[in-house]
């Protein structure tokens, strides 16, 4: 009885003693990758290589083609000087797997506008101390996504393109970057704050309302302006030029957008998923791809003179907006219509694509200094009357003082 005993519990120890080890978490390693005399020459060869939780160190050099970060990876270059491209029908570094950390990297010239340096399908990434320049599409495309650091990365003609639900905005911290020197200002969950006055590169709002964006300048990224998930706040004078998209309205309503000058971006106004905003007075020139661009469940937008001027296509509405506001439509450089009788208003209405002859402006400017007379509302007789008022108040007075 006793040997069994003894076996028993040697058995027992032996089982429970390689129970231990085989549970015991392997520790991470680090691979390091470079063109001659490590252990990896492709940064994916080492990630096919690797456990969750390792970390890949990439030395100076130039790789080409995309990477695919599917596992929990550390991606670590040797700043500055790791230079990472492609040519190829895909991102240059996609991130699938939540955790991954990606930083020292030059991130250039991703040649297909449907993809980007980075792109973003996971959760609680951090992606930090990178250069990312001249990507054609995006340069950071973050889609539905959240709990990313995104900080003091260094952009160049690019910025960060947020895609998904209200959470997926708000759960981001977007901190210390820039574009072309210039920095992106990000807001989330804000009330009734103003921001003006700004130089900047890109400016975000995620989950604000009531706040007021006035007389900034934005220029050189991605995407100028952006409201994500944000009702009821004023864009007002400000300047936004050379982006993809000057000012993009995603899932934002009641809102004003008003006396901007949007010039020379692939759009001016890009809104989708956006209701019951108003679209006012604005100057919106020179734009390559359209001057205003409406889709995905954009409805009971209000656009009132506005100016639409040498856009390669001046709007698209796809769904139900209206495009004036107490008879007054919006001006068309390309309007071929007639003002017979001379009130800065065409004749014949002005229609707007993909369903011509749907969707129109009914009340196309023809004559802005007409309407822009209208709008002083004060005419000569007036004038004169407000003159002769005064004089008649001046006498009044005069009287009482000296009776």
């Amino acid at each position: 009885m006793k040997l069994k005993n003894i076996f028993t519990l040697l058995f027992l120890a032996t089982f429970l003693f390689s129970c231990f080890f085989s549970s015991s978490p392997i520790a991470a390693k680090t691979i390091h990758v470079g063109e001659k005399g490590y252990e990896f020459e492709s940064i994916q060869a080492a990630v096919e290589n690797a456990d969750s939780g390792d970390t890949i160190f990439v030395h100076c050099g130039v790789y080409y083609g995309s990477i695919n970060l599917y596992k929990k990876i550390n991606l670590i270059g040797e700043k500055g000087c790791t230079i990472l491209s492609t040519n190829e029908n895909d991102d240059i570094i996609s991130i699938s797997a939540d955790g991954c950390n990606v930083s020292g990297f030059v991130v250039l010239n991703c040649s297909n506008s449907d993809f980007s340096g980075f792109n973003i399908e996971s959760d609680n990434n951090i992606i930090e101390n990178n250069i990312i320049k001249d990507n054609v599409g995006w340069g950071l495309y973050i889609y539905h996504s959240s709990g990313n650091i995104i900080r003091n990365n260094t952009f160049e003609n690019d910025s960060i393109s947020i895609i998904g639900q209200k959470s997926d905005w708000t759960s981001s911290t977007i901190e210390n970057n820039t574009v072309n020197g210039l920095p992106i200002l990000f807001y989330k969950n804000k009330q009734k704050i103003v921001i003006s006055n700004h130089i900047a590169g890109q400016i975000i709002l995620a989950n604000c309302s009531f706040c007021e964006i006035i007389n900034n300048t934005v220029s050189g990224s991605d995407q100028g302006i952006v409201l994500g998930h944000s009702n009821n706040n004023t864009v007002e004078k400000n300047h936004v030029s050379n982006t993809l998209m000057g000012i993009r309205l995603p899932y934002t309503d009641y809102s004003i957008v008003k006396q901007n000058n949007v010039s020379n971006n692939d759009y001016g106004l890009y809104i989708t998923h956006s209701i019951n905003n108003q679209i006012l007075g604005n100057c919106i020139f020179s734009n390559r791809m359209y001057g205003c661009y409406l889709c995905c469940n954009a409805k009971y937008n209000v656009f009132s003179r506005n100016n639409f001027t040498q856009n390669n296509n001046s709007a698209y509405d796809y769904f139900e907006n209206e495009w004036s506001l107490e008879g007054i439509g919006n001006y068309w450089s390309d309007y071929s219509g007639t003002d017979e009788n001379n009130d800065g208003i065409g004749d014949t209405p002005y229609d707007i694509p993909p369903d011509f002859g749907t969707k129109k402006d009914n009340y196309p400017i023809v004559n802005y200094d007409l309407i822009k007379k209208e709008d002083n509302g004060i005419s000569g007789f007036s004038i004169a009357a407000l003159i002769f008022s005064f004089i008649f108040i001046l006498i009044i007075k005069g009287r009482r003082l000296f009776s």
